[in-house]
Protein backbone atom coordinates (compact mmCIF):
# COMPACT_ATOMS: atom_id res chain seq x y z
CA UNK A 1 0.00 0.00 0.00
CA UNK A 2 1.34 3.43 -1.10
CA UNK A 3 0.60 7.20 -0.90
CA UNK A 4 0.80 8.24 -4.66
CA UNK A 5 1.10 12.00 -5.98
CA UNK A 6 0.37 13.02 -9.72
CA UNK A 7 3.94 12.77 -10.58
CA UNK A 8 3.82 9.23 -10.25
CA UNK A 9 1.06 8.61 -12.94
CA UNK A 10 1.90 7.42 -16.33
CA UNK A 11 -0.16 10.54 -17.27
CA UNK A 12 -2.70 13.38 -16.61
CA UNK A 13 -5.75 11.27 -17.10
CA UNK A 14 -4.73 8.60 -15.03
CA UNK A 15 -5.82 9.67 -11.55
CA UNK A 16 -9.00 10.04 -12.64
CA UNK A 17 -9.52 6.69 -14.55
CA UNK A 18 -8.17 4.65 -11.38
CA UNK A 19 -10.34 6.76 -9.16
CA UNK A 20 -13.51 5.88 -11.15
CA UNK A 21 -12.41 2.06 -11.41
CA UNK A 22 -11.75 2.47 -7.43
CA UNK A 23 -8.66 1.33 -7.29
CA UNK A 24 -7.14 4.56 -5.63
CA UNK A 25 -8.54 7.21 -3.42
CA UNK A 26 -8.04 10.78 -3.39
CA UNK A 27 -6.74 12.17 0.24
CA UNK A 28 -5.97 15.62 -0.53
CA UNK A 29 -5.32 17.62 -3.93
CA UNK A 30 -2.70 16.00 -5.81
CA UNK A 31 -2.68 13.02 -2.84
CA UNK A 32 -3.74 9.61 -3.61
CA UNK A 33 -3.65 6.10 -1.86
CA UNK A 34 -3.79 2.87 -3.71
CA UNK A 35 -5.27 1.61 -0.34
CA UNK A 36 -8.69 1.16 -0.77
CA UNK A 37 -10.08 -0.86 1.97
CA UNK A 38 -8.46 0.69 4.58
CA UNK A 39 -11.05 4.25 6.26
CA UNK A 40 -9.29 7.50 4.63
CA UNK A 41 -8.73 8.46 8.68
CA UNK A 42 -7.04 5.22 9.47
CA UNK A 43 -4.63 5.76 6.21
CA UNK A 44 -3.78 9.19 7.45
CA UNK A 45 -2.79 8.06 10.86
CA UNK A 46 -0.68 5.64 9.16
CA UNK A 47 0.95 7.60 6.81
CA UNK A 48 1.08 10.92 8.12
CA UNK A 49 4.61 11.62 7.82
CA UNK A 50 4.61 11.26 4.03
CA UNK A 51 1.54 12.79 3.50
CA UNK A 52 2.92 16.23 4.67
CA UNK A 53 5.80 15.61 3.49
CA UNK A 54 4.38 15.55 0.27
CA UNK A 55 2.27 18.45 0.41
CA UNK A 56 5.02 21.19 2.80
CA UNK A 57 8.23 19.48 2.21
CA UNK A 58 10.59 20.32 5.07
CA UNK A 59 8.28 20.96 7.70
CA UNK A 60 9.46 21.02 11.12
CA UNK A 61 7.24 19.26 13.79
CA UNK A 62 6.73 21.91 16.15
CA UNK A 63 5.22 24.62 18.60
CA UNK A 64 2.24 22.37 20.31
CA UNK A 65 3.11 19.38 18.85
CA UNK A 66 7.34 19.86 19.64
CA UNK A 67 7.20 17.23 23.06
CA UNK A 68 5.09 14.70 21.47
CA UNK A 69 6.58 14.96 17.65
CA UNK A 70 2.87 13.42 15.93
CA UNK A 71 -0.59 14.51 15.67
CA UNK A 72 -2.61 14.84 18.63
CA UNK A 73 -6.46 15.39 18.81
CA UNK A 74 -6.43 15.91 15.00
CA UNK A 75 -4.45 18.46 15.13
CA UNK A 76 -0.32 18.47 13.60
CA UNK A 77 1.39 22.16 13.96
CA UNK A 78 4.73 22.65 12.05
CA UNK A 79 6.99 25.23 11.00
CA UNK A 80 6.60 26.16 7.13
CA UNK A 81 6.65 28.86 4.79
CA UNK A 82 2.96 28.10 3.75
CA UNK A 83 -0.08 29.84 5.93
CA UNK A 84 -3.04 28.05 5.07
CA UNK A 85 -4.33 25.31 7.00
CA UNK A 86 -4.00 21.67 5.54
CA UNK A 87 -7.17 19.70 5.97
CA UNK A 88 -7.12 16.14 5.69
CA UNK A 89 -9.51 13.22 6.53
CA UNK A 90 -9.17 12.70 10.35
CA UNK A 91 -6.10 15.28 10.90
CA UNK A 92 -5.72 18.96 10.50
CA UNK A 93 -1.84 20.24 9.72
CA UNK A 94 -1.30 24.06 10.58
CA UNK A 95 1.74 25.73 9.12
CA UNK A 96 2.89 28.43 10.53
CA UNK A 97 4.11 30.75 8.07
CA UNK A 98 7.84 31.36 8.82
CA UNK A 99 10.62 30.17 7.20
CA UNK A 100 12.78 28.52 9.92
CA UNK A 101 13.77 25.54 7.76
CA UNK A 102 15.04 22.26 9.93
CA UNK A 103 18.03 23.11 12.63
CA UNK A 104 21.12 20.68 12.44
CA UNK A 105 20.05 19.30 15.85
CA UNK A 106 16.36 18.60 14.48
CA UNK A 107 15.94 14.80 13.62
CA UNK A 108 14.71 12.79 10.70
CA UNK A 109 11.22 11.49 10.98
CA UNK A 110 10.84 10.07 7.30
CA UNK A 111 8.85 11.38 4.35
CA UNK A 112 10.66 14.68 4.46
CA UNK A 113 9.18 15.71 8.03
CA UNK A 114 11.60 16.46 10.92
CA UNK A 115 10.83 17.04 14.62
CA UNK A 116 11.97 20.09 16.50
CA UNK A 117 14.97 19.13 18.96
CA UNK A 118 13.90 19.78 22.85
CA UNK A 119 16.09 22.84 22.70
CA UNK A 120 14.34 24.13 19.71
CA UNK A 121 10.83 22.73 20.91
CA UNK A 122 11.44 25.07 24.31
CA UNK A 123 12.29 28.40 22.53
CA UNK A 124 9.30 28.04 19.91
CA UNK A 125 6.64 27.44 22.98
CA UNK A 126 7.95 30.62 24.49
CA UNK A 127 6.29 32.21 21.46
CA UNK A 128 2.56 33.78 23.11
CA UNK A 129 0.14 32.60 20.77
CA UNK A 130 -3.54 33.24 20.87
CA UNK A 131 -6.58 31.10 21.67
CA UNK A 132 -8.68 30.95 18.51
CA UNK A 133 -12.47 30.13 19.25
CA UNK A 134 -12.86 26.19 19.15
CA UNK A 135 -8.91 25.18 18.97
CA UNK A 136 -6.08 25.16 20.92
CA UNK A 137 -3.24 28.09 20.77
CA UNK A 138 -0.76 27.61 17.99
CA UNK A 139 2.10 27.48 21.25
CA UNK A 140 1.70 26.03 24.63
CA UNK A 141 0.07 28.03 26.99
CA UNK A 142 2.73 29.15 30.34
CA UNK A 143 1.59 26.52 32.37
CA UNK A 144 1.52 23.92 29.93
CA UNK A 145 5.11 24.51 29.13
CA UNK A 146 5.90 24.25 32.53
CA UNK A 147 4.45 21.18 33.11
CA UNK A 148 6.80 20.07 30.23
CA UNK A 149 9.92 21.81 31.60
CA UNK A 150 8.91 19.93 35.24
CA UNK A 151 8.89 16.37 33.16
CA UNK A 152 12.64 17.03 31.84
CA UNK A 153 14.17 18.34 35.21
CA UNK A 154 12.48 15.18 36.62
CA UNK A 155 13.96 13.00 33.99
CA UNK A 156 17.43 14.06 34.18
CA UNK A 157 20.41 14.56 35.99
CA UNK A 158 22.32 17.54 36.77
CA UNK A 159 24.59 16.92 33.39
CA UNK A 160 22.31 16.27 31.49
CA UNK A 161 20.02 19.50 32.51
CA UNK A 162 23.63 21.27 32.15
CA UNK A 163 23.93 20.21 28.36
CA UNK A 164 20.11 21.19 27.74
CA UNK A 165 20.49 24.19 28.86
CA UNK A 166 23.39 24.90 26.94
CA UNK A 167 21.64 23.47 24.00
CA UNK A 168 19.07 26.13 24.33
CA UNK A 169 21.63 28.61 24.82
CA UNK A 170 23.10 27.98 21.87
CA UNK A 171 20.33 28.11 19.16
CA UNK A 172 19.20 31.15 20.61
CA UNK A 173 22.20 33.07 20.33
CA UNK A 174 21.97 31.73 16.25
CA UNK A 175 18.43 33.14 16.19
CA UNK A 176 18.96 36.06 18.18
CA UNK A 177 16.26 35.51 20.79
CA UNK A 178 18.53 34.72 24.07
CA UNK A 179 16.00 36.30 26.36
CA UNK A 180 14.08 33.42 25.62
CA UNK A 181 16.86 31.00 26.62
CA UNK A 182 16.95 33.35 29.96
CA UNK A 183 13.70 32.65 30.63
CA UNK A 184 13.72 28.56 30.05
CA UNK A 185 16.79 29.10 32.63
CA UNK A 186 14.33 30.49 35.68
CA UNK A 187 11.82 27.50 34.44
CA UNK A 188 14.10 24.96 35.04
CA UNK A 189 15.86 26.36 38.42
CA UNK A 190 11.78 26.60 39.27
CA UNK A 191 11.68 23.09 38.88
CA UNK A 192 14.07 22.08 40.66
CA UNK A 193 12.70 24.29 43.45
CA UNK A 194 16.10 26.63 43.60
CA UNK A 195 13.96 29.62 42.33
CA UNK A 196 10.30 29.98 44.23
CA UNK A 197 9.43 33.50 42.57
CA UNK A 198 8.38 32.00 39.31
CA UNK A 199 4.82 32.38 39.65
CA UNK A 200 3.13 29.60 37.88
CA UNK A 201 -0.72 27.89 37.06
CA UNK A 202 0.63 24.64 36.56
CA UNK A 203 0.18 22.67 39.50
CA UNK A 204 3.92 20.32 38.78
CA UNK A 205 5.35 23.62 38.99
CA UNK A 206 4.13 25.15 42.27
CA UNK A 207 5.01 21.47 43.69
CA UNK A 208 8.37 21.43 41.99
CA UNK A 209 8.99 24.84 43.75
CA UNK A 210 7.45 23.79 47.22
CA UNK A 211 10.23 20.24 46.46
CA UNK A 212 6.80 18.16 47.01
CA UNK A 213 7.26 15.69 44.44
CA UNK A 214 5.38 14.14 41.86
CA UNK A 215 4.90 11.84 38.47
CA UNK A 216 3.41 14.20 35.85
CA UNK A 217 2.86 11.35 33.88
CA UNK A 218 0.68 9.87 36.41
CA UNK A 219 -1.45 12.51 36.52
CA UNK A 220 -2.13 12.97 33.20
CA UNK A 221 -3.12 9.70 32.90
CA UNK A 222 -5.37 10.66 36.26
CA UNK A 223 -6.81 12.95 34.84
CA UNK A 224 -7.82 10.98 31.33
CA UNK A 225 -9.36 8.15 33.49
CA UNK A 226 -11.25 10.58 35.09
CA UNK A 227 -12.98 11.97 32.12
CA UNK A 228 -13.59 8.34 31.44
CA UNK A 229 -15.03 7.80 34.25
CA UNK A 230 -17.12 11.08 34.91
CA UNK A 231 -18.93 9.38 31.66
CA UNK A 232 -20.47 6.20 32.78
CA UNK A 233 -23.94 5.99 34.39
CA UNK A 234 -24.69 5.35 38.14
CA UNK A 235 -26.18 2.48 39.51
CA UNK A 236 -28.32 1.10 42.32
CA UNK A 237 -26.47 -0.96 44.06
CA UNK A 238 -27.38 -0.50 48.00
CA UNK A 239 -25.78 -2.80 50.52
CA UNK A 240 -28.00 -2.06 53.02
CA UNK A 241 -30.67 -3.53 51.83
CA UNK A 242 -29.04 -6.88 52.05
CA UNK A 243 -29.58 -7.54 55.78
CA UNK A 244 -28.04 -10.53 57.13
CA UNK A 245 -27.39 -11.93 53.65
CA UNK A 246 -24.27 -10.18 53.20
CA UNK A 247 -22.98 -11.60 57.27
CA UNK A 248 -19.78 -12.97 55.56
CA UNK A 249 -18.70 -10.77 53.04
CA UNK A 250 -16.24 -9.23 54.59
CA UNK A 251 -14.61 -12.45 55.09
CA UNK A 252 -14.66 -13.14 51.15
CA UNK A 253 -13.41 -10.00 50.74
CA UNK A 254 -10.12 -10.72 52.52
CA UNK A 255 -10.13 -14.48 51.10
CA UNK A 256 -10.06 -13.08 47.65
CA UNK A 257 -8.15 -10.57 48.02
CA UNK A 258 -5.62 -12.42 49.44
CA UNK A 259 -5.78 -15.25 46.66
CA UNK A 260 -5.17 -12.63 43.87
CA UNK A 261 -2.19 -12.01 45.42
CA UNK A 262 -0.55 -15.24 45.40
CA UNK A 263 -1.74 -16.65 49.40
CA UNK A 264 -3.87 -19.20 48.81
CA UNK A 265 -5.60 -20.96 51.20
CA UNK A 266 -8.37 -23.33 51.35
CA UNK A 267 -12.07 -21.67 52.33
CA UNK A 268 -11.60 -23.79 55.53
CA UNK A 269 -8.32 -22.83 56.37
CA UNK A 270 -8.69 -19.20 55.23
CA UNK A 271 -11.91 -19.51 58.04
CA UNK A 272 -10.44 -20.81 60.56
CA UNK A 273 -7.75 -18.17 60.44
CA UNK A 274 -9.99 -15.16 59.91
CA UNK A 275 -13.16 -16.12 61.59
CA UNK A 276 -10.94 -18.63 65.01
CA UNK A 277 -8.17 -17.16 64.72
CA UNK A 278 -6.36 -20.12 64.25
CA UNK A 279 -3.19 -19.80 63.20
CA UNK A 280 -0.94 -22.28 61.26
CA UNK A 281 2.51 -22.88 62.36
CA UNK A 282 3.27 -23.66 58.93
CA UNK A 283 2.91 -20.27 56.76
CA UNK A 284 2.51 -18.11 59.59
CA UNK A 285 2.88 -14.51 57.54
CA UNK A 286 0.28 -15.69 55.26
CA UNK A 287 -2.38 -16.30 57.99
CA UNK A 288 -1.34 -13.36 59.19
CA UNK A 289 -2.01 -11.04 55.58
CA UNK A 290 -5.69 -13.51 55.69
CA UNK A 291 -6.42 -12.21 59.24
CA UNK A 292 -5.13 -8.76 58.87
CA UNK A 293 -6.96 -8.22 56.11
CA UNK A 294 -10.40 -9.20 57.16
CA UNK A 295 -9.67 -7.41 60.69
CA UNK A 296 -9.64 -4.06 58.56
CA UNK A 297 -12.69 -5.33 55.77
CA UNK A 298 -14.66 -6.79 58.76
CA UNK A 299 -14.42 -3.33 60.59
CA UNK A 300 -17.31 -1.31 59.86
CA UNK A 301 -16.16 2.10 61.59
CA UNK A 302 -13.00 1.38 59.80
CA UNK A 303 -14.43 1.10 56.30
CA UNK A 304 -17.07 3.77 56.84
CA UNK A 305 -14.60 6.42 57.80
CA UNK A 306 -15.11 10.02 56.52
CA UNK A 307 -12.16 10.68 54.34
CA UNK A 308 -12.37 14.60 53.43
CA UNK A 309 -8.60 16.09 53.08
CA UNK A 310 -5.44 14.55 51.33
CA UNK A 311 -3.75 13.79 54.80
CA UNK A 312 -6.70 11.16 55.83
CA UNK A 313 -6.37 9.35 53.04
CA UNK A 314 -2.66 9.08 53.25
CA UNK A 315 -3.09 8.37 56.59
CA UNK A 316 -6.19 5.56 55.98
CA UNK A 317 -4.01 4.09 53.14
CA UNK A 318 -1.08 3.57 55.75
CA UNK A 319 -3.39 2.16 58.71
CA UNK A 320 -4.74 -0.48 56.40
CA UNK A 321 -1.30 -1.57 54.60
CA UNK A 322 -0.32 -1.56 58.27
CA UNK A 323 -3.19 -4.16 59.21
CA UNK A 324 -2.99 -6.19 56.01
CA UNK A 325 0.94 -6.42 56.49
CA UNK A 326 1.79 -6.74 59.92
CA UNK A 327 2.76 -10.41 60.24
CA UNK A 328 5.84 -9.21 57.40
CA UNK A 329 7.69 -7.02 59.37
CA UNK A 330 10.53 -6.62 56.37
CA UNK A 331 8.11 -5.48 54.39
CA UNK A 332 8.12 -2.48 56.24
CA UNK A 333 4.20 -2.28 57.42
CA UNK A 334 2.35 0.88 56.38
CA UNK A 335 5.71 3.00 55.58
CA UNK A 336 6.26 3.88 51.47
CA UNK A 337 8.79 2.44 49.70
CA UNK A 338 12.37 3.24 49.50
CA UNK A 339 13.13 2.00 46.35
CA UNK A 340 11.83 1.92 43.20
CA UNK A 341 9.55 -1.37 42.44
CA UNK A 342 7.66 -2.94 38.96
CA UNK A 343 6.06 -5.22 37.70
CA UNK A 344 6.88 -6.84 34.50
CA UNK A 345 7.29 -3.77 32.01
CA UNK A 346 5.71 -1.03 34.36
CA UNK A 347 7.60 0.91 36.75
CA UNK A 348 6.07 2.33 39.07
CA UNK A 349 6.06 5.96 40.40
CA UNK A 350 9.45 6.69 42.24
CA UNK A 351 9.91 6.63 46.01
CA UNK A 352 10.51 10.45 46.23
CA UNK A 353 7.31 11.02 43.89
CA UNK A 354 5.10 9.08 46.06
CA UNK A 355 3.33 11.32 48.71
CA UNK A 356 2.89 13.75 46.13
CA UNK A 357 1.58 11.89 43.19
CA UNK A 358 -0.93 10.46 46.15
CA UNK A 359 -1.84 14.13 46.96
CA UNK A 360 -2.25 14.84 43.38
CA UNK A 361 -4.62 11.85 42.58
CA UNK A 362 -6.87 12.63 45.63
CA UNK A 363 -7.00 16.01 44.32
CA UNK A 364 -8.53 14.46 41.06
CA UNK A 365 -10.43 12.24 42.50
CA UNK A 366 -12.61 15.03 44.42
CA UNK A 367 -13.62 15.91 41.17
CA UNK A 368 -15.88 12.72 41.11
CA UNK A 369 -19.41 11.90 42.63
CA UNK A 370 -20.65 8.31 42.10
CA UNK A 371 -19.28 5.95 44.91
CA UNK A 372 -18.68 3.16 41.99
CA UNK A 373 -17.00 5.64 39.73
CA UNK A 374 -14.86 7.10 43.16
CA UNK A 375 -14.02 3.36 43.66
CA UNK A 376 -12.85 2.46 41.06
CA UNK A 377 -10.47 5.39 40.10
CA UNK A 378 -9.36 5.00 44.06
CA UNK A 379 -8.06 1.41 43.50
CA UNK A 380 -6.51 2.52 39.97
CA UNK A 381 -4.60 5.57 41.18
CA UNK A 382 -2.99 3.71 44.39
CA UNK A 383 -2.37 0.73 42.33
CA UNK A 384 -0.77 3.17 39.45
CA UNK A 385 1.41 4.30 42.55
CA UNK A 386 2.68 0.83 44.04
CA UNK A 387 3.46 3.12 47.51
CA UNK A 388 4.27 0.37 49.51
CA UNK A 389 6.95 -2.79 49.14
CA UNK A 390 4.24 -5.17 49.05
CA UNK A 391 0.96 -5.36 49.72
CA UNK A 392 -0.34 -2.83 46.92
CA UNK A 393 -3.16 -4.65 45.69
CA UNK A 394 -4.46 -5.22 48.37
CA UNK A 395 -4.67 -1.73 49.70
CA UNK A 396 -5.96 -0.62 46.55
CA UNK A 397 -9.03 -2.76 47.00
CA UNK A 398 -9.46 -1.55 50.33
CA UNK A 399 -9.56 1.68 49.78
CA UNK A 400 -11.69 0.65 46.51
CA UNK A 401 -14.27 -0.73 48.94
CA UNK A 402 -14.13 1.84 51.71
CA UNK A 403 -15.16 4.52 49.14
CA UNK A 404 -18.55 1.94 48.54
CA UNK A 405 -19.04 1.10 52.25
CA UNK A 406 -19.11 4.74 53.22
CA UNK A 407 -21.64 5.12 50.67
CA UNK A 408 -23.68 2.25 51.86
CA UNK A 409 -23.08 0.64 48.41
CA UNK A 410 -22.49 -3.38 47.61
CA UNK A 411 -18.36 -3.91 48.00
CA UNK A 412 -16.77 -5.24 45.02
CA UNK A 413 -15.28 -8.67 45.35
CA UNK A 414 -12.60 -10.10 42.73
CA UNK A 415 -13.44 -13.64 42.63
CA UNK A 416 -10.61 -16.14 41.36
CA UNK A 417 -12.36 -16.51 37.65
CA UNK A 418 -12.03 -13.03 37.54
CA UNK A 419 -8.13 -13.16 38.36
CA UNK A 420 -7.29 -12.62 35.33
CA UNK A 421 -9.60 -10.42 33.38
CA UNK A 422 -9.23 -8.09 36.36
CA UNK A 423 -5.13 -7.87 35.96
CA UNK A 424 -5.57 -7.23 32.59
CA UNK A 425 -7.94 -4.16 32.71
CA UNK A 426 -5.63 -3.04 35.47
CA UNK A 427 -2.62 -2.96 33.10
CA UNK A 428 -4.38 -1.34 30.35
CA UNK A 429 -5.92 1.39 32.62
CA UNK A 430 -2.45 1.78 34.14
CA UNK A 431 -0.38 1.33 30.96
CA UNK A 432 -2.96 2.85 28.14
CA UNK A 433 -5.38 4.91 30.20
CA UNK A 434 -8.10 2.91 29.17
CA UNK A 435 -10.57 2.04 31.89
CA UNK A 436 -13.42 0.46 29.97
CA UNK A 437 -12.42 -2.77 30.68
CA UNK A 438 -11.75 -1.98 34.35
CA UNK A 439 -15.31 -1.15 34.87
CA UNK A 440 -16.66 -3.83 32.83
CA UNK A 441 -15.02 -6.36 35.29
CA UNK A 442 -15.51 -4.41 38.50
CA UNK A 443 -18.92 -3.59 37.72
CA UNK A 444 -19.74 -7.40 36.87
CA UNK A 445 -17.60 -8.42 40.24
CA UNK A 446 -19.94 -5.82 42.21
CA UNK A 447 -23.17 -7.23 40.66
CA UNK A 448 -22.15 -10.65 41.53
CA UNK A 449 -21.07 -9.70 45.31
CA UNK A 450 -24.29 -7.86 45.60
CA UNK A 451 -26.46 -11.32 44.52
CA UNK A 452 -24.76 -13.59 46.14
CA UNK A 453 -25.99 -15.19 49.68
CA UNK A 454 -23.01 -15.05 51.84
CA UNK A 455 -25.30 -15.57 55.31
CA UNK A 456 -23.67 -18.39 55.91
CA UNK A 457 -20.78 -20.56 54.89
CA UNK A 458 -22.94 -23.59 53.45
CA UNK A 459 -24.81 -21.06 51.54
CA UNK A 460 -21.97 -19.29 50.21
CA UNK A 461 -19.95 -22.43 49.19
CA UNK A 462 -22.46 -23.89 47.45
CA UNK A 463 -22.99 -20.60 45.60
CA UNK A 464 -19.67 -20.14 44.63
CA UNK A 465 -19.16 -23.16 42.81
CA UNK A 466 -22.95 -23.05 40.91
CA UNK A 467 -21.37 -18.89 39.46
CA UNK A 468 -18.11 -20.87 39.17
CA UNK A 469 -16.21 -18.50 41.19
CA UNK A 470 -13.87 -20.98 42.28
CA UNK A 471 -12.41 -21.71 39.05
CA UNK A 472 -9.02 -20.92 38.02
CA UNK A 473 -8.66 -18.00 34.98
CA UNK A 474 -6.74 -20.24 32.98
CA UNK A 475 -9.29 -22.97 32.92
CA UNK A 476 -12.28 -21.16 32.63
CA UNK A 477 -10.70 -19.72 29.51
CA UNK A 478 -10.10 -23.29 28.42
CA UNK A 479 -13.51 -24.77 28.98
CA UNK A 480 -15.70 -21.28 28.10
CA UNK A 481 -16.82 -20.86 31.37
CA UNK A 482 -17.53 -17.38 32.70
CA UNK A 483 -18.86 -15.62 36.21
CA UNK A 484 -22.35 -16.24 36.86
CA UNK A 485 -24.62 -14.21 38.62
CA UNK A 486 -26.78 -15.88 41.62
CA UNK A 487 -30.06 -14.57 42.05
CA UNK A 488 -29.88 -11.89 39.18
CA UNK A 489 -33.18 -10.85 39.22
CA UNK A 490 -32.94 -9.55 42.28
CA UNK A 491 -30.33 -6.75 40.88
CA UNK A 492 -31.71 -3.86 40.00
CA UNK A 493 -30.27 -2.01 36.82
CA UNK A 494 -32.50 0.77 36.33
CA UNK A 495 -30.16 4.42 36.10
CA UNK A 496 -29.82 6.36 39.21
CA UNK A 497 -32.36 9.00 39.40
CA UNK A 498 -32.03 12.98 39.90
CA UNK A 499 -31.78 12.81 44.30
CA UNK A 500 -29.31 9.53 43.28
CA UNK A 501 -26.35 10.52 45.54
CA UNK A 502 -28.66 12.18 48.41
CA UNK A 503 -30.03 9.04 49.18
CA UNK A 504 -26.85 7.02 48.86
CA UNK A 505 -25.52 9.45 51.77
CA UNK A 506 -28.60 9.15 53.69
CA UNK A 507 -28.43 5.27 54.06
CA UNK A 508 -24.60 5.40 54.55
CA UNK A 509 -25.15 7.78 57.68
CA UNK A 510 -28.57 5.63 58.67
CA UNK A 511 -25.97 2.37 58.44
CA UNK A 512 -23.24 3.88 60.59
CA UNK A 513 -26.05 5.15 63.48
CA UNK A 514 -27.17 2.04 63.48
CA UNK A 515 -23.77 0.45 64.01
CA UNK A 516 -22.87 2.80 66.43
CA UNK A 517 -26.21 2.27 68.26
CA UNK A 518 -24.95 -1.53 68.59
CA UNK A 519 -21.86 -0.67 69.52
CA UNK A 520 -20.32 -2.90 66.82
CA UNK A 521 -16.89 -1.63 65.54
CA UNK A 522 -15.33 -4.92 64.56
CA UNK A 523 -17.96 -6.82 62.85
CA UNK A 524 -19.51 -6.19 59.33
CA UNK A 525 -22.74 -4.20 59.42
CA UNK A 526 -24.79 -3.51 56.34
Amino acid sequence: MAILQTSDFPNDNAPTRLLREGRIRRIAAGIYTDDVNTPLEAVVAREWKTIVGTIVPGAVVTDRSAFDLRPVDGALYVSHPRVREIRLPGLTVYPNGRNEPAEPTDTPMGGNVFGASEQRAMLDNMRVSRVRAGKSSRTLSRSELHDRIVLLASSRNGDQLARMQQAVDALAERRGNQEDAKGIRAFFEAARGERPTVKSESKAMRAAQSQIRYDQRQLEAFETVVHGLSNISPRLLYAHTQGSKQKLLPFFEAYFSNFIEGTEFTIEEAASIALDNRMPEDRPADAHDIAGTFRIVNDVSEMSIVIDTADEFIEALKRRHSAVMEGRPNKRPGQFKLRANRAGLTEFVAPDEVEGTLRAGWGILEGLDDPFARAVFTMFFVSAVHPFDDGNGRAARIMMNGELVREGHSRILVPTILRNDYLSALVRATEHDNIHGLVTVLGHAQKWAYAMPFQDMAAATAALVETNAMVPSVDAERNGLKLELSGASTIPTEDAPPDYAVRCRAAAVSAREAAAAAGSSESFVP
